[in-house]
Order: C-alpha cells, then sequence, then structure tokens
C-alpha cells in the first residue's frame, strides 16, 4: 500500500510539470560604511512566470511511467492479498483435517485400549499365548502415539492458523 501511494504521488509530481510555475523573489540590501554613520540602501523583487510549453515529450513520457508503476504497486498489493487469503484459507482447512485427525485417533485409541482389555481377561483366562498379549500391547501403544501425533498435528495447525491470520503471539496458548 505504501509503494502504491508513493506512486501515485510520483504521478501526481510528474503531471504537475504541465502547469506554469511561479516564483517570487526579493532582496533588501543596506550598506553603511560604519555601524553609526548613515549609508545607501537598496531593494528588488522580481516575479518570474515559467511554463515549459514542449519538452521532447518528456513529461508524458514521466507521467506514464508513474502511471505503471501505480499499476503495478497496486497489481502487487492484489497478489499480496490473495497470497495471504490463501494462506489463511489453506491453515484453516489444515487445522479442520487436524480436528478429525485427532477425532479419529481418539476413537481408534479408545477401541484399541478396550480390545487389549479383552486380550488381556483371555491371557488371564489362559485361551491365547503371551504372544499375542504382546502384539496387543504393541497396537495399543501404536493407537496412543498417533493419537498424540494427532494432538500435536492439531496444536501446530492451530499455529499455523494464527500465523496466517497474523494474531500469533509470544504469549498465545498456543505456543506455551
Amino acid at each position: 500500500e505504501l509503494t502504491r501511494r508513493i506512486a501515485h504521488t510520483q504521478q501526481q509530481i510528474a503531471g504537475s510539470a504541465y502547469w506554469p510555475e511561479v516564483g517570487f523573489q526579493g532582496v533588501l540590501e543596506a550598506d553603511r560604511p560604519s555601524f553609526d554613520k548613515e549609508g545607501g540602501a537598496y531593494w528588488s523583487t522580481a516575479v518570474t512566470l515559467r511554463w515549459n510549453l514542449w519538452n521532447g515529450g518528456e513529461t508524458g513520457a514521466r507521467l506514464q511511467q508513474a502511471r505503471f508503476a501505480e499499476a503495478r504497486a497496486e497489481a502487487l498489493r492484489k497478489r499480496t492479498d490473495s497470497a495471504i487469503h490463501l494462506e489463511v484459507r489453506k491453515a484453516y482447512l489444515d487445522l479442520q483435517a487436524a480436528v478429525q485427525r485427532v477425532e479419529v485417533a481418539s476413537a481408534a485409541s479408545v477401541e484399541a485400549e478396550e480390545a487389549h482389555r479383552i486380550i488381556q481377561n483371555r491371557h488371564q483366562a489362559g485361551l491365547i499365548t503371551v504372544t499375542e498379549l504382546l502384539r496387543s500391547e504393541t497396537a495399543l501403544a501404536a493407537a496412543r502415539m498417533r493419537h498424540l501425533a494427532a494432538i500435536y498435528d492439531h496444536r501446530v495447525a492451530a499455529a499455523a492458523l494464527e500465523h496466517a491470520a497474523g494474531i500469533l503471539a509470544a504469549d498465545s496458548t498456543l505456543v506455551n
């Protein structure tokens, strides 16, 4: 936005070359041979009017260059706005996906705990071997790890959304 405003100002400056320049000048001088004696004084004033009627198209070229610079700055601003919108939208969708992964991983962890409880009961009754019990414990640990990884991904996605929106701060609950 600042670049666009600067380009707009440059365009106004370039366009001002079409207008006449008016100048005023005044001079007052007093000559004294010494401080206590009278001396001569004179003054003069001048008003000048300067209007460049033709400069080989330089003013038009500068004005066109300034217009192009302003249009370029506006296009860059729009591109930046679009990129920010896209980044925020992507971060929002990533957060929604992370929420769903947490829900799925939580349900899978609950199911793994129930399956492990059943296998423990069967092992205590002597119906299955220790190897199957160990496999169940491994599956339970893996389900818990996936659940923790999903929670981690959720926190990272929430922080990424705050970052993209420009509201992530050092005192944010997501950072601490």
